[in-house]
């Protein structure tokens, strides 16, 4: 049996908030990815969470490829700087383990959710970028080898609410 599956990707039962616009690839330097948000997707998940307050956040990459198993990637949240630098501010949300990378991209690549919840306040109330987008930078934990860049096919923030 199978898990169903939206037509845009996503899981019965989850929002998707925000997504990247194309495939990105990883070698040794930090990528920065703008996720355009869903407006009536972040308004809903201000107005769901303060209404029933039990769900869970998770930022998902699909379609990852690979040749060097292994690698760790790190994601942070930029947020437009309080201050008014022109540096955005950066907030740790997960490490991503992408052990058996070489063997999942024989096929339809890895995925992996991760959770983001403990940083839910932040995307709710934090300025998101003037231009409505939520970036999002990822870092390699340690280079991969030289010709060995990561694909990763999507990025998304996604919001899946649990109503008692």
């Amino acid at each position: 049996m199978s898990d169903q599956i939206n037509v845009d990707g996503s899981r019965p039962g989850q929002l998707v908030l925000a997504s990247s616009a194309a495939p990105f690839l990883v070698r040794s330097e930090v990528v920065v990815v703008q996720m355009v948000a869903d407006e009536s997707a972040m308004a809903a998940f201000v107005s769901e969470c303060a209404a029933h307050g039990t769900f869970r956040l998770y930022l998902l990459l699909e379609n990852i490829r690979g040749s060097h198993d292994a690698t760790v990637l790190q994601a942070y949240l930029r947020i437009a700087s309080q201050t008014g630098a022109p540096e955005a501010d950066e907030t740790y949300l997960a490490s991503i383990g992408l052990f058996g990378l070489r063997r999942a991209s024989s096929s339809d690549g890895m995925q992996f959710y991760a959770d983001i919840t403990a940083h839910a306040a932040l995307l709710r109330s934090a300025p998101i970028h003037a231009d409505g987008r939520i970036v999002v930078s990822i870092r390699p934990h340690h280079a991969p080898p030289q010709g060995a860049p990561i694909s990763i096919g999507r990025m998304r923030i996604c919001l899946e609410i649990y109503k008692q």
